[in-house]
């Protein structure tokens, strides 16, 4: 990689590579779409166990921002919002089957659903999506805490509800339509 341009052109994701820790639920997935490495150290917030992603493991490593792969996934989503399982169907058993994982049971609409989700956090692991995700379907996106449950640091309190970023002071100050 070009040294000059990796603050502009690189893979930012490489520079919080001591900071971004894999969490527990995607460590127990034993699915490769999820690669990580479990360093036998502690991460920079010492109280937690640092596991290094490997997804993206250099500074040109490329980033997908939009790919064949995820307009299956909101093709399948919004049929079966329809309705219509057999899209849905069909890409899980496919992303199942790049996962090593067997056949999926479940045959109604919830089911389905949750497991389409699942397999897209683990095709989209850090790429930036599982907000929306979250946003889209509350009650069947995977690997979220739910609200109340407590944080790994006691002091901060419970995990609250909140699924949107608070704008900044100087946006709700600046922006005349707010």
């Amino acid at each position: 990689a070009d040294i000059a341009n990796v603050g502009l052109l690189g893979n930012q994701i490489v520079y919080f590579d001591n900071t971004v820790v894999v969490p527990e639920p995607y460590r127990a997935l034993n699915d490769p779409r999820v690669p990580f490495e479990d360093t036998g150290g502690a991460s920079q917030d010492p109280a937690l166990e640092f596991f290094l992603q490997l997804k993206y493991p250099a500074f040109d490593s490329p980033i997908r921002v939009a790919s064949g792969l995820e307009a299956r996934y909101i093709t399948a989503e919004a049929e079966l919002a329809q309705g219509q399982s057999a899209t849905a169907l069909a890409l899980i058993a496919e992303r199942r089957d790049v996962g090593g994982q067997p056949a999926f049971a479940g045959s109604t609409a919830p089911e389905i659903l949750a497991e389409l989700m699942d397999q897209r956090a683990r095709d989209f692991w850090l790429e930036a999506k599982h907000l929306g995700d979250l946003q889209r379907n509350p009650d069947a996106t995977p690997y979220i805490p739910v609200p109340g449950v407590p944080f790994y640091k006691p002091a901060y309190g419970d995990f609250g509800s909140a699924t949107c970023v608070p704008l900044p002071l100087s946006e709700t100050l600046n922006n005349p339509n707010f």
